[in-house]
């Protein structure tokens, strides 16, 4: 659907664009839709959310804001994010588990499952980038949401996430 935007100059009107009515649900069910289906062939949504589920508990959880962008009246931070650093399982690797999460995303979009109040890992309305590194024997898991405004909902999902009680004491294991 396209809304016409207009502006009057000098009693003239213009019309300068369309606006489109695209939701963030809709750019996080389009991302969705575009990811290979292979990428998320190797577990089903109830298998990944066990897997996650499965993950330790975070030694910590931090935000991000890395920059500024310096306007005439403040400062804006360029990016952002939150950061957990949890535990690394034998079994777990990074690619795994970015595959994981971002697949795990794709299921919420897609409503394959439902989301959590305390998932850090798929907030319903945006589509989180996802970055998983390993430093010595933990993973560094980096989420930033596309939209800043919903940088403190990830934030607030990560630490109750934190304060979960581990569905098992097993650690996922990656195919």
């Amino acid at each position: 659907m396209c809304r016409l935007m207009f502006a009057a100059v000098f009693g003239s009107v213009l019309v300068l664009g369309c606006a489109g009515a695209r939701t963030e649900a809709d750019t996080s069910l389009a991302k969705a839709r575009s990811l290979p289906p292979a990428l998320c062939a190797d577990a089903s949504a109830a298998e990944r959310v066990v897997a996650l589920d499965r993950l330790p508990l975070p030694l910590s959880v931090d935000r991000e804001i890395h920059g500024n962008i310096a306007t005439k009246v403040t400062s804006i931070p360029a990016r952002y994010g939150t950061t957990l650093v949890v535990p690394a399982p034998a079994s777990v690797s990074p690619a795994w588990l970015q595959r994981t999460i971002t697949c795990h995303q794709a299921d919420v979009a897609l409503g394959d499952t439902q989301p959590r109040a305390d998932d850090p890992f798929a907030v319903p309305a945006d589509w989180l980038q996802v970055d998983v590194r390993a430093d010595g024997a933990t993973l560094v898991v980096r989420l930033e949401p596309t939209d800043r405004g919903h940088s403190a909902e990830v934030l607030d999902r990560a630490r109750r996430w934190a304060q979960r009680q581990p569905a098992a004491h097993a650690a996922p294991v990656a195919p």
